[in-house]
């Protein structure tokens, strides 16, 4: 053996001999015992997701996997606090009393057996100007409101040369830590980093996977991660203990007249644009001369790379009244009555190919830049960002709205009513503003923030009840000078100072104080009551911070960071040992303008945050997602606002209600696990086309009868005996013939009679398909399809038994055979031939056929 050979075994063996020395002192638990021993089932592709609710033990699983993989391993966490975490928890593997193993690092430069770093880190390490390898979200309080980063691509040849140092430290497991991350910059560093450590085995932990990603945003995240393996859902949890009863709650407040007044303006300048391209000749013309519309033959992949651009060219003609080309119906699967009716979203994405498609030959250069002027003066173009369906101004005032802080401090009078001494109550926020004068004398009419809100709590409590409430964030630590003496025993052997944030206040700001060591400070006071509610940032506290004691949480922050929340409601969900009768409750927050569309962005943010999650239903029978599950009203005026103000406050009161609620609905849940399932609103029926076949084929039979009886019935008919002999021979023939399509058709016609019966129809072929490919059923064969009818006239539709991947892999490929056609590698094509001539259907193939 050379030495370059030894060199590449030398990195394996060391990480075998460090992990066989590797145990878990505790004992699993059911739910990760069950997840542990399906690992082996799901590393055929070298691909292992896992979902695990907060309270799961995520970091513990994917330590023990890495155990068993004993294999020189890179970890990637979203914040340096939580890379921090993945190293003290090895500790947890080790004999009590054991300290970080030497083999363990965070230095990216030089890695080790485990080595751990951040997303952010990464990236800084992969682009052509290499920055310090840092992470991001520790103190992240001046986040953008947007989701958006604008950073330099990642450096092929850094990628690579990071590769081959990984390579040379011999890393075959490369563990992606709450991997939604995955949708912002961070992974194009990442994709490059995996596909330079080929056959690397990859393991996918998270606990919100990102549902709320766009169709491609999902597909490359899939493509990274792998399909969802198995799952720790949060009723599971319940129902063992480890977390609470609990339900989330919505306050939404009105805007200010300032607010309103800006989307009310934004609203008319969007009507009056749209208004009058309706009414312009050359768009509607321009739109119908669009390459896809005019060319019959168009290429079906140009069109399912973007189909949300063929409907939208498809909903504008509608409207227009012109002939709906029929390739892009048939490449789309939807008839024109299926369309959608005419909103903004469709305006937008037909505005946006208008102007910016790269694609697009013969365009009117003139309208197109007639147009851009137009949209430029009106606010409702910036660059290529189009504001149509939202407007970024109107969105950051909704999220910071002032409103919202008189909102928190409400909830926690309320809280405080019903609770008690007993209350925990921790606020989060995105922002600290803490610019100027920092004193209780004026409460200024601000924007939403961890100072304005803590200020606001203290003068409304005042008295003996505001020493219980503190301020902790990034770089603003504030506590009343009460509690100065117990804040220095848990500091006892760190440095710090305090002084009073004006002459003679008693409040007093906690400074130079290692900001780690400050929240366990902080937490301590609060677990043991000599503080009852925390405000802070959900930089700070949204990740890797523990406080059982947490029996309310209020998400103050921007409703659209949908991949923190879950985090974030973490905070709230686990069980006390302290306290086993508690009930959680998590509140949100929105603003609305009554009466405008872009006065409502916060209400959308929040529809979609609630879809990342589950939760009690009103009616306290279900556990399911969505915001719908609190039955909330429209809330298009000012009125209806007051009144979910006043009905959730009322809720509040019903504690002991939810708990009950919970139990009930575990016990009816069996194991308490989530099972994927499809919703159609709208179920694909094949009854309308069977019912003609069907009476087509009856109305000839009825015609053969009666032709025969008539030729039998009058032998002068026809005069020759003969003759009469052979046509009653040739009717006869005929109704046999016809007979057996007959009885065909109407077997198929009961079959698909029931509202579900075509669904059931498409699921069941879907499902032998993928069971005989071996997709599913790989280790447990009993299985069968569930069908239930919904309330609002849809289907649901899931499968019974089988595993989570099972399960997750069936709703999947039925979603893709039912839906809209998006972007499939393969199709199945179907002629039929008609009147008009031959026409050719499409469908999708599942991707995992």
């Amino acid at each position: 053996m050379d030495d370059k050979e030894e060199s590449m075994e030398s990195p394996q063996r060391r990480a075998r001999t460090a992990f066989e020395a590797l145990a878990f002192r505790w004992p699993w638990r059911p739910y990760q015992r069950r997840m542990l021993d399906a690992v082996d089932e799901h590393l055929d592709d070298d691909r292992l997701h896992l979902v695990a609710a907060p309270g799961a033990g995520k970091t513990s699983l994917g330590l023990e996997v890495v155990r068993r993989l004993a294999k020189p391993t890179l970890v990637v966490a979203p914040t340096l606090t939580i890379r921090d975490q993945w190293l003290s928890r090895l500790t947890d593997f080790l004999p009590e009393g054991s300290g970080l193993p030497e083999w363990a690092t965070t230095d990216l430069d030089h890695p080790r057996i485990v080595t751990a770093t951040t997303y952010q880190g990464l990236l800084s390490r992969s682009r052509r100007d290499r920055a310090p390898a840092t992470g991001v979200g520790e103190e992240e309080e001046e986040e953008p409101i947007l989701d958006v980063i604008d950073e330099p691509d990642p450096s092929p040849e850094r990628s690579r040369e990071l590769s081959r140092a990984l390579r040379r430290a011999g890393v075959e497991t490369v563990v992606l830590d709450e991997a939604h991350h995955l949708k912002r910059e961070w992974w194009k560093a990442l994709d490059g980093l995996v596909k330079g450590l080929d056959g690397a085995t990859l393991v996918s932990l998270t606990a919100t996977p990102p549902f709320d990603a766009t169709g491609r945003q999902w597909r490359r995240y899939e493509a990274l991660c792998g399909p969802i393996d198995e799952e720790i859902s949060a009723p599971e949890l319940v129902r063992v203990g480890t977390l609470c009863p609990h339900q989330d709650f919505v306050y939404v407040v009105p805007t200010s007249k300032e607010e309103g007044s800006l989307a009310e303006e934004h609203d008319e300048r969007v009507d009056a644009l749209l208004g009058d391209l309706l009414d312009d000749p050359a768009v509607l013309a321009e739109i119908a001369a669009h390459p896809w519309v005019r060319d019959p033959d168009i290429d079906a992949p140009t069109v399912l790379d973007r189909p949300e651009v063929a409907v939208a060219l498809l909903v504008l003609l509608r409207l227009s009244g012109a002939l709906l080309p029929e390739r892009l119906l048939q490449l789309l699967a939807i008839d024109p009555d299926e369309l959608p009716l005419p909103s903004r979203r469709w305006w937008e994405i037909a505005l946006r190919e208008l102007l910016f498609a790269k694609d697009w030959e013969g365009r009117d250069e003139a309208l197109r830049s007639r147009l851009q002027a137009r949209m430029k003066a009106d606010g409702l173009l910036a660059g290529r960002e189009l504001r149509i369906c939202s407007n970024r101004r109107i969105a950051t005032k909704l999220a910071t709205a002032p409103a919202k802080v008189a909102a928190c401090v409400a909830i926690h009078l309320a809280e405080r009513s019903v609770r008690s001494d007993g209350l925990r109550q921790v606020f989060l926020t995105d922002y600290i503003r803490d610019d100027g004068v920092l004193s209780f004398d004026s409460v200024q009419d601000e924007r939403l923030g961890a100072w304005p809100l803590f200020r606001a709590l203290v003068v409304a409590r005042g008295g003996a009840e505001e020493e219980a409430i503190g301020l902790v964030t990034g770089r603003l630590a504030v506590v009343h000078r009460s509690r100065i003496a117990e804040l220095s025993s848990e500091l006892v052997d760190a440095s710090f100072e305090t002084e009073a944030l004006t002459d003679g206040s008693d409040w007093r700001r906690v400074l130079n104080a290692p900001s780690g060591r400050l929240v366990q400070a902080f937490s301590s006071l609060f677990e043991r009551g000599s503080l009852r509610t925390l405000v802070g940032t959900r930089g700070l506290l949204g990740e890797g911070w523990d406080a059982p004691r947490v029996n309310s949480v209020v998400l103050a922050s921007y409703v659209g960071a949908f991949v923190t929340t879950n985090q974030m409601r973490g905070r709230a969900l686990r069980s006390d040992p302290e306290d086993p009768g508690k009930v959680a409750s998590v509140w949100h927050l929105g603003a609305c303008a009554p009466g405008t569309e872009s006065g409502r962005e916060d209400l959308v943010a929040l529809e979609q945050r609630f879809n990342t999650f589950v939760g009690l239903s009103h009616d306290g029978h279900t556990i399911e997602s969505g915001l719908a599950r609190l039955e909330l009203p429209p809330l298009h005026s000012e009125a209806e606002v007051r009144a979910v103000q006043a009905d959730q406050l009322e809720r509040l009161n019903d504690l002991d209600r939810i708990a009950d609620q919970w139990r009930d609905a575990v016990v009816l849940a069996g194991d308490g696990r989530v099972v994927p399932t499809l919703s159609l609103r709208r179920p694909p029926s094949m009854r309308p086309f069977v019912f003609r076949r069907t009476l087509g084929l009856v109305l000839t039979e009825a015609g053969l009868a009666a032709a025969f009886a008539a030729v039998r019935s009058a032998p002068g008919l026809l005069g020759s005996p003969g003759l009469r002999t052979g046509l009653s021979w040739l009717l006869a023939g005929t109704f046999l013939a016809a007979l057996r399509p007959l009885v065909r058709w109407a077997r198929l016609a009961a079959r698909h009679a029931p509202v579900d019966g075509s669904v059931r129809q498409i699921a069941r072929a879907t499902f032998e398909a993928l069971r005989e490919c071996g997709v599913i059923g790989k280790h447990e064969r009993r299985m069968d399809l569930k069908v239930e009818p919904e309330a609002s006239g849809g289907v649901a539709l899931s499968l019974d038994g089988g595993t989570f991947y099972d399960q997750s892999a069936f709703a999947d490929a039925v979603g893709e055979c039912l839906g809209p056609v998006e972007n499939p590698r393969y199709l199945v094509t179907r002629p039929r031939h008609g009147i008009l001539g031959k026409k050719v259907d499409y469908h999708a193939v599942p991707r995992l056929l």
